[in-house]
């Protein structure tokens, strides 16, 4: 199809079935005196647009008027959305590309496009972008767009940014033309092959494609609450914080953090420094202000190399039995976190993370043990990448999951660190300013 064909034909049928049409004077009919008038204003524009239109194409020129043809369908759509039949957002999009064609200045040169080179498909995935588009340098055909018209004005913003060569833009109008009417979510815009491509297949290069210019392809869930403290008042000048400084570095990165992956596996690394901690204070305090000896190295090493989910274990079943605050202890209180979270979809996470434990199976009893299951399974699942485990991203991170992370374990997570640091104890605690080492 020649390339002014592309460029004019569609838009000026579409004005002539908004404005000049059996449809269009049937849909009149039916309109009240007030938004009678209304329509007639605006038709009466379009039908000037589309005469000035016929004039370009005659000329082989280019149209200037697709803002004043834009504003035009925006108000036509925000007050005759229900005119039959209308594709209004595929029209408006049309223009919104048109007029970026324009404004790059190609000469209608009467130059032949296929038409039924590219297509533009349906994609199930929901992208955190209004539009990205890549020309491939060696072969046009391997170029694609992606985009969403949920939002016509974020895409209008968006897309002002970009530059679309001449022959991209021709084809991709060309391609919107087919359309019966776009996509409700995003949609791709890629090559028509002789052979039909599965879909998997096109949201893999799509996916592929965004990749590659270092933007992402899944919005990070954000998790913006300050900590959850259960006693702020309980910090003192007296207590020698300075045996937390690495810790207290590793908070602030918490606290700077905004995505809730991410944050988790910084307060994981937290809990895991109490891990490693918990028996070198043992030792320490057996120790009594004497040096240590090789001997107890190497006793110390052994009790810290076992297997992490076991050290977790260790570590919980020695918090949760002390006070978190008076009368009530972080076992207690952890069990009243899980109590106020929904059954059905706790169960749901649990098996999802592959965990044998239920809701209701998290008592005072279990409760050491099991926390230290999901603590583990959790940064697992987001560490993890090998095709026999599930890995935990923002593409399979689904709400039942997410809300035990951010409802559940997040703020209990904060309650213990915050706690356990700010206010001194016997397990976590190192008994004296240094320690004495035999050299």
């Amino acid at each position: 199809m020649k390339d002014y064909k592309i460029l004019y034909d569609w838009p000026f049928a579409e004005i002539q079935r908004l404005a000049d049409s059996d449809e269009a004077e049937a849909f009149a009919l039916g309109l009240d005196v007030g938004s009678l008038s209304c329509f007639t204003t605006l038709t009466e524009q379009m039908r000037g647009l589309g005469a000035d239109l016929t004039a370009a194409k005659a000329a082989r020129g280019l149209f200037q008027k697709w803002g004043e043809l834009r504003v035009c369908l925006d108000s036509f759509e925000q007050q005759f959305a229900h005119f039959p039949g209308a594709t209004l957002q595929k029209f408006r999009l049309f223009v919104l590309i048109a007029d970026k064609l324009s404004q790059n200045a190609p000469l209608l040169d009467t130059a032949d496009v296929d038409e039924n080179a590219f297509e533009i498909r349906a994609l199930s995935e929901q992208l955190p972008l209004h539009w990205f588009s890549r020309e491939n340098g060696q072969s046009i055909l391997e170029s694609m767009a992606v985009f969403s018209c949920a939002n016509l004005l974020a895409l209008e913003e968006e897309i002002t940014s970009w530059n679309l060569s001449s022959l991209f833009a021709f084809h991709f109008l060309a391609a919107l033309q087919a359309l019966t009417a776009l996509p409700v979510g995003h949609a791709a815009f890629v090559k028509r092959p002789n052979q039909p491509i599965a879909n998997e297949a096109v949201e893999a290069f799509v996916r592929m494609a965004v990749l590659i210019t270092g933007r992402p392809v899944h919005s990070a869930q954000q998790y913006l609450h300050a900590p959850r403290v259960i006693n702020p008042d309980a910090i003192e000048i007296c207590n020698l914080y300075q045996q937390w400084g690495e810790v207290l570095n590793v908070l602030s990165e918490y606290n700077s953090r905004k995505d809730v992956l991410l944050k988790y596996l910084t307060i994981y690394h937290v809990i895991e420094n109490f891990m490693f901690k918990l028996p070198i204070v043992a030792l320490e305090r057996q120790q009594n202000g004497r040096m240590f000896s090789i001997r107890d190295f190497r006793r110390l090493y052994q009790q810290v190399e076992m297997a992490e989910g076991e050290a977790l274990k260790q570590l919980f079943a020695k918090i949760l039995p002390m006070e978190a605050s008076p009368g009530v202890t972080f076992g207690q209180h952890i069990v009243s976190n899980w109590t106020g979270m929904p059954q059905a979809d706790v169960d749901s996470a649990l098996v999802t993370l592959g965990l044998s434990f239920t809701f209701t199976g998290f008592t005072a009893s279990t409760a050491a043990p099991h926390f230290a299951k999901l603590v583990y399974a959790i940064r697992n699942a987001i560490v993890h990448n090998k095709e026999t485990e599930f890995h935990l991203t923002y593409a399979s991170l689904d709400m039942k999951v997410c809300s035990l992370i951010e409802v559940f374990l997040i703020p209990s997570l904060e309650e213990i660190c915050f706690s356990l640091i700010g206010s001194h104890n016997v397990y976590l605690w190192y008994q004296n300013r240094e320690l004495l080492l035999y050299t």
